[in-house]
């Protein structure tokens, strides 16, 4: 069924958990900022957003468990190169259908392409530290 290698598998969704939410933060809270502050009437408030932040970390915790298995389901323990190659594909799919946001959401295309970018870095760095923390 699952053949992981449990203790390195909860290291490893620990390590993205962590990632993930100061990527997040960097990105979202900083960086795309402005471009949500542009278009503040197509968001919760921040109090709205704050009383939904266990929610936020269910997610944040799901996602990482969910990218960890599936970099465990093709480990060779090839190192950094194989975590940027996992990064690419998975940050690929997940770029996209955030670029397809563009389509559905009456956002700017710097905010859609933010999120684009935004997932593809995240998805290599978070391949990355998944290579160096499940290792042999």
């Amino acid at each position: 069924m699952l053949n992981v290698n449990l203790p390195k598998f909860l290291v490893s969704v620990t390590g993205l958990f962590v990632f993930t939410v100061l990527f997040d933060h960097v990105v979202h809270g900083t960086l795309l900022l402005p471009l949500y502050e542009s278009t503040s009437t197509l968001w919760r408030s921040a109090t709205d957003v704050q009383s939904l932040s266990t929610l936020d970390y269910v997610f944040k915790l799901m996602l990482s468990v969910v990218i960890t298995l599936l970099f465990t389901r093709h480990f060779e323990d090839k190192g950094i190169g194989e975590g940027i190659r996992f990064g690419i594909f998975t940050g690929l799919v997940y770029g996209v259908m955030k670029l397809s946001a563009y389509i559905h959401l009456p956002i700017s295309l710097d905010l859609a392409l933010g999120w684009g970018i935004g997932s593809l870095v995240y998805a290599i760095l978070g391949g990355i530290i998944l290579s160096m923390l499940y290792k042999k």
